[in-house]
């Protein structure tokens, strides 16, 4: 397993849960395509969110501390930039629904899980969460660009007040050699 695969927390309180979960993802792991940790309640969930860099949560939204749609946005509110898929039970697609409305990557309904949807939704959810970052970067240097480029634009303005003063004191300084020697090495240095 390379240990720069993208990691995924598996908040599951359920080991029997967990287990099934990771037999269906054990290709995928064998081959360097995820690692895999376990949370067993939101607050150990929300201690490894903030201990190691998540690709991805897949979260179970009945855990011993935290029921429902709570769970799921104390995890969106404690790690607002982590994609995470929710784990509902058979009857709770409403519960799923109202959680990819709440701003959840997908859901997925336990008993229904196989291995190629998950590693795919788990694929999706981490490429999804690389492109946006990517793009928040893109986006942040623009900005810092057009403020250096404004930056740049206000002090050249300034520069050339500067300079229209200084050649403004040539003639009346046309009789006083060395004061008009230091206006012409100081609008030198301006226009340099």
């Amino acid at each position: 397993m390379k240990t720069d695969s993208p990691l995924i927390l598996i908040v599951e309180d359920n080991p029997a849960d967990f287990a099934l979960i990771g037999e269906e993802l054990a290709a995928a792991v064998e081959r360097g395509v995820f690692r895999l940790a376990n949370a067993v309640s939101l607050a150990d969930a929300c201690s490894q969110l903030d201990a190691e860099d998540v690709a991805a949560v897949l979260l179970d939204l009945s855990l011993p501390d935290s029921l429902g749609i709570e769970t799921f946005d104390e995890v969106l509110k404690h790690s607002p930039n982590t994609p995470i898929v929710v784990l509902t039970g058979l009857d709770d697609s409403e519960l799923g629904l109202r959680a990819v409305r709440n701003g959840a990557q997908d859901y997925l309904v336990k008993g229904k899980i196989d291995g190629t949807s998950l590693e795919r939704t788990l694929h999706y959810a981490v490429e999804r969460k690389r492109r946006e970052t990517a793009l928040r970067q893109k986006q942040s240097l623009e900005v810092m660009a057009q403020f250096a480029g404004g930056i740049a634009t206000e002090f050249n303005h300034l520069l050339q007040v500067v300079l229209g003063r200084l050649q403004a004191l040539e003639w009346p300084l046309r009789d006083q050699p060395e004061l008009l020697k230091e206006v012409h090495a100081a609008s030198s240095t301006v226009l340099n």
